[in-house]
């Protein structure tokens, strides 16, 4: 009888030590296949994704371009009579929240609604917008703040270019938008340019 037990003890633990290592095999085996398909998965989702997110991006930006276009070819702004275009720039910095608009002479001078001007023709945005195409600048620093210019050729009714309508928008709202583009719980994305 004792011989038995050992027999059955023997028997019993092989065959749980067989199914522990099989079972532990096949865990292993599984992990791994999962893993390989989660990370093809992911490798194949975030480029469409980024993709996607840049068309978002650019959408934004093309609608904040085409207010500051459809300001430019507005009659009054036309006019570059400067005591008919404060009254309007000022509606519309309110209108679009931006910080500030202006509009730049052919000579490179932006002058503002608050009665300043600044030489801006240095720029590379304001010299393409004067020019004829309508620019976004970078990021720039001004007054330790990040903004973003906007800036939309004025045409007669020609095409010539009489000046440029200059908008200053928050630096930090291309963040703000980046910061909704997010890939699971601890995703994250950011603009490169």
């Amino acid at each position: 009888l004792l011989e038995n037990f050992r027999i059955r003890t023997k028997l019993v633990g092989g065959i749980c030590i067989l199914l522990l290592v099989s079972c532990g095999g096949l865990g292993i085996i599984a992990y791994q296949m999962t893993t390989g398909v989660l990370q093809k998965t992911i490798t194949e989702a975030l480029p469409n994704i980024a993709v996607e997110s840049a068309k978002f991006i650019r959408s934004e930006l093309d609608k904040q371009t085409l207010a500051i276009e459809g300001i430019a070819g507005r009659l009054v702004i036309r006019s570059m009579d400067w005591t008919k275009q404060k009254p309007a720039l000022e509606y519309e910095i309110k209108r679009l929240s931006c910080q500030g608009m202006g509009i730049v002479t052919l000579d490179g001078t932006a002058h503002y609604p608050d009665g300043t001007t600044d030489k801006v023709v240095d720029q590379d945005y304001i010299k393409k917008a004067l020019e004829g195409t309508t620019t976004i600048s970078h990021v720039i620093i001004m007054a330790n703040q990040p903004v973003m210019m906007i800036v939309a050729p004025i045409r007669s009714e020609t095409g010539t270019v009489l000046g440029a309508v200059l908008a200053r928008y928050d630096g930090l709202f291309l963040s703000k938008m980046v910061d909704k583009i997010k890939y699971g719980k601890r995703g994250y994305s950011y603009v490169i340019n």
